[in-house]
This record gives C-alpha cells, structure tokens and sequence, in this order.
C-alpha cells in the first residue's frame, strides 16, 4: 500500500496546480506526444473533484493487499494483472480541464507496454467523455471523419509493409474493432486541439506492423461538432 499512498500524494500535488514533470520512459517514440510542461491552469479544483480524480487514478493501481482491500479495488485487477510499473505524467492542465497520460508496464509471456490518457473536469471531478465534449446530433458525422482517416492511415501502413506479411496485416485489419462514440471518448488534449487514440489490436507478435492509430483534430476542425456550453468550448473562439 505504500506505492498507492505515494500515488495519491502526486496526484494531490497535481490538484495543488503544481506541473510534474515528464518521466523518460522506455516506449515507441511514435506512440506518444513529445511531453511538455503543461501550464498552471487558475481554475481552482474543489476537495470533492481532488478526491474523485484521486480515486479514479487509484483505480489504476494494483499493490499487495489484503482480502478486504483486495475486495474494495476489484474493478482494477483486470486492467492492472501482470502490472510490472507505471507512472503518470500531466499532459493539459488548463480550462479547468486535467489531462493526464498512465503509462503501464506489463509481463505476460511477452513484455508491453500500455497508455491510457484520462480526461478530468477539474471543478467536479468527473472523467470527462464524448457526451461532454461533442453535439450528440454530429457524432455519427464526426466518426465518419474519424474512419476515413484510420483508412487513409492504414493504407499508408500497408505500403510500408513487407510484401510477405501484407496477409497477416490484412486479416489483422479486417478483425479490428469498431469505431464508435466510445472510441470517441480515448483523447488526450492540447493547445492546438485533441488527438483521438484509437488501437487497431494488432495481436502481440505482430503489433508493430499496425498503424498507429493517432487521430489528430485541430481546434479549427473540431468547431462545428463541439458543445457551445462544452468542455472543449474554449476551442470554438
């Protein structure tokens, strides 16, 4: 429990509007944005926001625990099983908007490593989702612009394939998920806009043939789909 104690005090320096820091870690250089050091945002986080942003980092954490304690942090263990390390480093901090980047450290049979990007509305804690960024009538629209450039990204990456495995690309492509508005929800956020992070699940062995799967929105582009009264509606001016 001492490692999620310490978790928690980061992250509740991070409430404190305190920048951290980025952490070199040993992952694809392609895999993620350049961190920067994010600004101190004025808006002021409320206890109740710092608590619920607290735990909802905490969800991420599995150390050793007893029955009790293991009961309580169930919803974690299948996200966290063969957790080997992690860290989080503050990517946005401004709008009253907390963006912060989980990078994992798995050991299973083969060695990976796993990002997560998590959206926070500073005021009342809450994760923040698609429903509270975009017009629910433009969705469907914006997804579409999504899919064409997964497609457009993906056919750049078969060309760059090796013409011996362009099968095994093509199976994996054909069997990856759905994008849907929940893919929708798996951003990050910057000055210039929001990347939307969507995997193609390539299976291990063959997960660097995949495409990366950064879908990058400037705030130009985001305009006629995002809420007036919405998170992001500081990008509409």
């Amino acid at each position: 429990m001492r490692n999620l104690v310490i978790l928690l005090f980061v992250v509740s320096v991070l409430g404190c509007n305190q920048p951290v820091e980025p952490k070199a870690e040993s992952v694809r250089a392609d895999s993620i944005a350049p961190p920067q050091k994010p600004p101190v945002d004025q808006c002021p986080m409320s206890d109740t926001a710092r608590l619920a942003i607290q735990h909802a980092l905490s969800l991420q954490v599995l150390e050793d625990m007893t029955d009790e304690e293991a009961a309580q942090w169930q919803p974690c263990f299948n996200d966290c099983e063969g957790l080997t390390s992690q860290s989080f480093d503050t990517m946005f901090n401004d709008h009253c908007i907390l963006c912060v980047c989980r990078i994992a450290e798995y050991m299973g049979a083969y060695p990976s490593t796993g990002i997560t990007y998590l959206n926070f509305n500073k005021i009342t804690g809450k994760h923040i989702t698609a429903d509270d960024v975009f017009i629910a009538s433009k969705m469907n629209e914006l997804i579409k612009k999504c899919k064409a450039s997964l497609k457009e990204e993906a056919a750049e990456a078969r060309k760059d394939t090796e013409p011996g495995d362009r099968e095994v690309f093509d199976n994996c492509i054909t069997l990856a998920p759905e994008f849907t508005v929940e893919s929708l929800s798996k951003f990050s956020i910057d000055k210039e806009g929001i990347v939307v992070h969507y995997d193609f699940e390539f299976p291990h062995a063959v997960r660097a043939l995949g495409p990366l799967g950064d879908i990058h929105l400037s705030a130009s582009e985001l305009r006629p789909y995002l809420k007036p009264d919405g998170v992001l509606s500081f990008m509409l001016q």
